[in-house]
């Protein structure tokens, strides 16, 4: 297994290297001179255009650019705004707590209703229930995420007054209040992945039931619950930690448009805000911390192969 894991670290390096020249070259797709873009564009004063010049580090070759860019990144620097003149890094500590609150309630949402769905759904294929589930995973799949999020805002939010619609409570402030305010935008970013989850594990569970390990199982005598928990539910389990991870990768894209719906001070509205004035050191870090967590969540999903089925790790 140790041998199985240095394969993947080592793997993750050529790729974040990749992912690093990707982030770099961001500053170069300004239309024109980058400088001059950032500075105010036809107004900018050359003093301005100067020192943002300088402040990029566009007054050096292209390969100091890079090699300088990406020592302070190793170090878990990003340089600061070109607005605010705060640190990128502060703002990222500061904001991304708030994000991965947002990504965990999503999280759970999914696996609170994905994984009982799939269960209920693959057991008895073909069955009222099996039907019933396949609608509901329907409807969730169809469901836009922002409309989903306007209309728990309009029905729970401000008809019913249950949850508060924006804002948000750090946990160390309170901790009651801090669940409290993440249930809309948990469940309006949870139910694609709850849905999605749910149809894979229906499908997974369904063909492993019809097979012939399954069905010897079964004629020892086994009961359903262990026939389903040790033989069936782990190899069934594949395509859905696939799903889930990709779904993962996504929730880090939907935390930008479900944020600013519901006004959370996270990394997607500090992204947003900064495309929206260039700013790109600021776009430039919180896309690689984005990247790298998305690349830390598929190293997650290939050593939860390697657990549930020993033939990966061989390989």
């Amino acid at each position: 297994m140790l041998t199985f894991v240095a394969r993947r670290l080592a793997g993750l390096i050529p790729l974040l290297f990749v992912i690093s020249l990707a982030v770099f070259s961001m500053v170069y797709l300004v239309p024109g001179d980058p400088a001059v873009a950032l500075a105010g564009g036809e107004n900018a004063t050359p003093e301005r255009v100067l020192q943002i010049r300088q402040q990029l580090g566009l007054d050096q070759p292209l390969i100091s650019q890079y090699l300088n860019w990406l020592a302070d990144v190793v170090h878990g620097q990003f340089g600061s705004s070109l607005f605010t003149g705060r640190t990128v890094s502060s703002e990222l500590s500061t904001r991304f707590p708030v994000t991965a609150s947002l990504i965990l309630g999503s999280l759970i949402v999914a696996l609170l209703v994905g994984v009982p769905l799939g269960l209920a759904g693959g057991m008895r294929p073909g069955s009222w229930v099996d039907r019933g589930v396949t609608g509901l995973v329907s409807i969730g799949i169809a469901m836009p995420g922002f409309w989903l999020a306007m209309v728990l805002i309009l029905v729970f939010g401000l008809n019913l007054r249950w949850f508060p619609v924006r804002g948000y409570t750090a946990f160390a402030v309170s901790p009651t209040d801090w669940a409290y305010r993440l249930v809309l935008p948990s469940v309006a970013l949870g139910t694609l992945m709850a849905a999605t989850l749910a149809r894979q594990l229906r499908g997974a569970l369904a063909d492993v039931l019809d097979s012939d390990y399954v069905r010897t199982a079964r004629a020892k005598g086994l009961p359903a619950r262990r026939v389903v928990g040790k033989h069936a539910l782990k190899n069934a389990a594949m395509p859905a930690v696939t799903v889930l991870g990709l779904q993962v990768a996504y929730l880090f894209g939907g935390t930008v448009i479900t944020e600013q719906i519901f006004g959370i001070p996270g990394v997607g509205t500090y992204l947003v805000n900064a495309i929206i004035g260039q700013d790109v050191p600021v776009i430039q870090g919180a896309v690689t911390v984005l990247a790298v967590l998305v690349v830390l969540v598929n190293l997650v999903v290939d050593l939860t192969y390697g657990y549930l089925n020993p033939k990966v790790r061989v390989a």
